[in-house]
């Protein structure tokens, strides 16, 4: 039996229908691909191999940019390097979280047994310490990004670009942070102090304020993992924008594990605009999942004709 208006279920109605979403559906990606085509992104591939590389400029980008690091083919999204988390900082409902493989003792993993695997390791020193421990633990941790862009202009007297690695945490990320990692610094030669939820006891962290990969906000950004083995993480702001010419681009922080020892193909740094509906890959991703929805749409609409 047909419960409803019987005419929501007649050919003309259904047509009508299908032409109403193809419409609204053109439309929104016509607009995406719109906004696509007005922003732009220059990628930085790289090695460890490469203490430099060159960026031509060629019109100028004078609003506000924003800087990420793209790593492909790096398997954040493996059961166990989620679940390699230091318990005192992030809890779930679903999983336990662990630092099992992801302890001081386990640091060999990125230093190396005679701690030189990767000199450019943020937590280098902090092994050195007598009766040390890695807070916060866990494999996530332990892989942090650590390289470093510099971008300086090729015309004479023009300064370094400043990028902006403040406040690039989500707003969740932050809160989850609050009052788990305390800042000690006023008091303490360290900066940071772990503590988890509803406990008292702090313990040092290796955790930084400086320039040096291991920064608290890098730090932020990095525990939220990438659904996909393509890891795209906000990086810092390049608030002036940057006038057309050619940039050298060099790297004083570059480690050499992530393509070495961990066989990822390359690294990169991208410097693009963002528009109102995200950067030219959302824009793109979303405007094709409406032109498809328009096809399957346009489907629908021959079948009720012929039928």
């Amino acid at each position: 039996r047909i419960h409803g208006p019987k005419y929501l279920y007649r050919r003309k109605c259904q047509m009508a229908c299908s032409a109403f979403f193809v419409a609204i559906f053109g439309v929104t990606g016509i607009t995406l691909f719109e906004s696509a085509s007005k922003l732009t992104e220059h990628h930085i591939d790289y090695t460890h191999q490469h203490s430099w590389r060159r960026l031509d400029i060629d019109e100028a980008m004078p609003t506000a940019l924003l800087v990420w690091y793209d790593i492909p083919e790096f398997y954040v999204n493996h059961k166990r390097f989620i679940e390699s988390k230091d318990e005192r900082i992030m809890r779930t409902l679903m999983n336990s979280v662990s630092c099992e493989d992801g302890n001081f003792e386990d640091l060999w993993r990125r230093l190396g047994v005679d701690g030189t695997k990767d000199p450019t390791a943020a937590f280098l020193e902090f092994r050195s310490l007598p009766q040390a421990e890695f807070v916060p633990c866990g494999l996530i941790a332990m892989s942090i990004f650590t390289d470093e862009p510099v971008l300086k202009s090729q015309d004479e007297g023009l300064p370094i670009v400043h990028i902006d690695k403040s406040d690039v945490a989500l707003t969740k990320d932050v809160n989850i942070f609050r009052d788990r990692v305390v800042d000690v610094s006023d008091y303490e030669e360290h900066d940071f102090e772990v503590r988890g939820k509803g406990s008292t006891e702090q313990s040092k962290s290796w955790l930084s304020k400086g320039s040096k990969g291991s920064s608290f906000e890098q730090f932020k950004v990095w525990y939220r993992q990438s659904a996909a083995p393509h890891v795209r993480n906000l990086y810092g702001k390049i608030k002036e924008g940057l006038p057309a010419g050619t940039y050298n681009v060099t790297f004083p922080v570059n480690s050499p594990i992530w393509v070495r020892d961990w066989k990822v193909p390359r690294k990169s740094f991208i410097i693009g605009t963002v528009g109102s509906f995200g950067n030219i890959g959302a824009c793109y991703l979303l405007g094709g999942l409406a032109f498809t929805l328009v096809g399957f749409q346009l489907i629908i609409g021959v079948v009720f004709l012929v039928i």
